[in-house]
């Protein structure tokens, strides 16, 4: 009986995890590195849940619609508190707290971001009722934008500045209710032959965190969104032919 449970129980881990990374962001309280710390478990949590479910036979509808309202907290709302969190240190170097006078102009760079959270409302909602992403994406999915967004804090955001992360979170928003056909890494054996691109994509990852540990992250879901993106606009081409 506990068994069925078991994937139910790792969701709302990943929940959790989503729930504290928030209030890390917001707070202030801990390094902001420890919101993406718990992102990054709620990922695990969110690849656990799913494996155990298939592994267990413990399929439910309840288990569908608890994961896609945990990914929307872990991988919407925290990349948006954490992006929030981001744009405030580069442009002010203060807390939500001390923001109480803004300008109009300023007070938009902490309006913006919220499209992630809608963006990935939208794109749970449309994922749960779509019959055709059973072996790829349509569209970016939420745990890769969520990580990538997350990732940023362990780069030197202020290099990049306030209008590439603000010009980031909304591009990668609109990714995420796109059309665009996205790999999946749920391969079914470890045939370079069968999943050329998942596999090689692996190995560079491997690569890619081994050289560059915490901050690979970001790098990887790059890697992994312009390798969709040229795979998209290939078979374009293609079709045009």
């Amino acid at each position: 009986m506990i068994r069925k449970h078991i994937p139910n129980i790792l969701t709302i881990c990943n929940l959790l995890c989503g729930s504290l990374a928030v209030f890390i962001a917001c707070s202030g309280l801990f390094p902001l590195e420890y919101a993406t710390y718990l992102v990054l478990i709620g990922a695990l949590f969110d690849f656990s849940d799913g494996f155990a479910a298939r592994l267990l036979q413990a399929y439910s509808p309840m288990g569908k619609q608890l994961d896609s309202l945990a990914d929307l907290i872990t991988f919407g709302f925290a990349p948006t508190a954490i992006i929030i969190a981001i744009l405030q240190h580069i442009i002010w170097g203060n807390s939500i707290s001390d923001t109480a006078e803004l300008q109009t102009f300023e007070s938009v760079f902490l309006i913006i971001p919220f499209i992630i959270t809608a963006l990935s409302a939208v794109r749970l909602a449309k994922f749960n009722i779509d019959t055709r992403q059973n072996d790829s994406f349509l569209g970016l999915p939420t745990p890769a934008n969520g990580l990538f967004l997350s990732g940023l804090v362990f780069h030197d955001t202020l290099v990049f500045g306030p209008y590439f992360i603000i010009g980031a979170s909304i591009f990668l928003s609109i990714l995420l209710i796109s059309e665009i056909p996205m790999f999946s890494l749920k391969i079914k054996s470890l045939s370079f032959s069968t999943y050329p691109i998942q596999m090689l994509f692996v190995l560079i990852s491997i690569i890619l965190v081994i050289f560059f540990k915490l901050q690979a992250i970001s790098l990887i879901i790059g890697l992994y969104i312009i390798t969709c993106l040229i795979q998209w606009l290939f078979s374009k081409q293609k079709k045009r032919i």
